[in-house]
């Protein structure tokens, strides 16, 4: 559907985000 589409690319986007986000952040462990 339309909307599936919709919310794949949100989570695709997101997870570029994330890894962008973590690439640019010196790792650090919980």
């Amino acid at each position: 559907t339309c909307d599936n589409d919709e919310i794949l690319r949100c989570i695709h986007i997101g997870l570029l985000c994330v890894q962008e986000d973590a690439s640019s952040r010196p790792k650090m462990s919980k």
